[in-house]
């Protein structure tokens, strides 16, 4: 760790948190050796030990931008081998990014298509590793591709002839995330899709690709009126005007969703008035100050990393009263081991998923060093 960049608040607590969760992230991680493209070792990182032992974009993405801000380069492109190696098999292939450019793991989960590309951009961005970026680029198109030609889909007019809410969202897909099995067009896959295509465009433009560029430009820019339009629409109807729904249709889901629009996605200002008024319900149905549950699926009740994506939006919105209590509470729900579990079931106190979480030790990593 001495050799990654060092963030010290002079708080041994704040401090230890820090270096532990690192320490946790890279011992979550399995080697499989020499099973990429002319036999280089592919690194997984994952969020658990026991029930967690897979590989999942979302809590990926986390990860390995977590290693990178904290200074650790090469153990970040050692972990990102995974999103762009086309000479993968088995398990790895399945994890790994598909011939039609998608990232999904598991499938349908289409946000994990923005993760992807926010994970291997900003790993460029905070190397400057242009040789790195060339040779990933087309791994980096392919998934633009994707949600260019996924989005397009969906425009079909309904029977009266007009453009339904729906207009150019992503296809129906899956998310726990709503507290529901169901699929449905979950707006948490489009603010993060928006966000990678967002990224996508550093990417062509940096390396003067620019017949990318151009179709680049103008799928993200017809997305984002779609995606807009909708979420407004959503807003008042379903939402009666409070806040974004976790779909266009059910004003029962859970909204944790909506924290995408602003951290790390920066789709809606952090101060838009639909943002807001979402983050307002959030902590009106928080406990102990922590992301709390609307319906819950065998996960427990308070759901902790989640609070740190609410921090953050509550400090780009420069709410930093709402920031600190959340910071503070993050930090007093860790385990005497400096670790967290995915949840915390509020009455018997009792955690679900792996202790420690690797999502929730990146999202430590992020918190401390984006306090400063």
């Amino acid at each position: 760790l001495d050799g990654g960049a060092q963030f010290l608040t002079g708080l041994p607590q704040l401090d230890n948190l820090y270096r532990t969760s690192l320490l946790n992230l890279f011992l979550l991680r399995t080697k499989h050796a020499a099973a990429g493209t002319g036999g280089q070792d592919i690194y997984v990182v994952k969020p658990g030990a026991t029930i967690y032992d897979s590989f999942w974009f979302r809590d990926g993405a986390y990860i390995i931008n977590a290693m990178d801000v904290a200074g650790h380069p090469e153990e970040a492109e050692k972990s990102s081998r995974l999103l762009t190696d086309g000479a993968l098999k088995g398990p790895l292939k399945e994890w790994g990014q598909q011939a039609d450019g998608l990232w999904a793991s598991p499938r349908g989960e289409w946000d994990s298509q923005g993760q992807a590309l926010w994970t291997l951009i900003h790993h460029y961005e905070l190397t400057g590793d242009a040789e790195w970026l060339l040779r990933n680029y087309e791994s980096i198109r392919r998934g633009a591709l994707w949600i260019k030609d996924a989005t397009a889909q969906t425009k079909k007019l309904d029977a009266g002839g007009k453009r339904p809410i729906t207009w150019g969202l992503l296809p129906k897909g899956v998310s726990e995330d709503t507290g529901s099995s169901a699929e449905t067009y979950v707006y948490e896959h489009d603010f993060w899709v928006a966000f990678g295509l967002r990224e996508a465009i550093k990417a062509a433009e940096r390396l003067d690709r620019h017949d990318d560029v151009r179709w680049m430009t103008e799928a993200y820019k017809e997305f984002s009126v779609d995606l807009l339009a909708s979420v407004r629409r959503a807003y008042d109807t379903t939402g009666g005007g409070k806040y974004i729904p976790g779909d266009p249709f059910d004003p029962e889901l859970d909204i944790n969703g909506d924290l995408a629009a602003v951290y790390p996605g920066r789709f809606l200002d952090p101060k838009d008035p639909m943002m807001k008024s979402s983050l307002a319900r959030i902590a009106q149905h928080s406990q102990e100050y922590l992301y709390t549950w609307f319906k819950t699926l065998n996960n427990g009740d308070m759901w902790t990393y989640m609070t740190v994506d609410w921090a953050m939006c509550s400090l780009l919105a420069d709410d930093l009263s709402q920031f600190y209590k959340l910071y503070k509470s993050y930090v007093a729900h860790a385990s005497p081991t400096n670790g967290w579990p995915e949840c915390i079931y509020v009455e018997s106190r009792l955690g679900t998923g792996d202790t420690p979480h690797g999502w929730a030790a990146a999202s430590y990593v992020l918190l401390h060093r984006n306090a400063f």
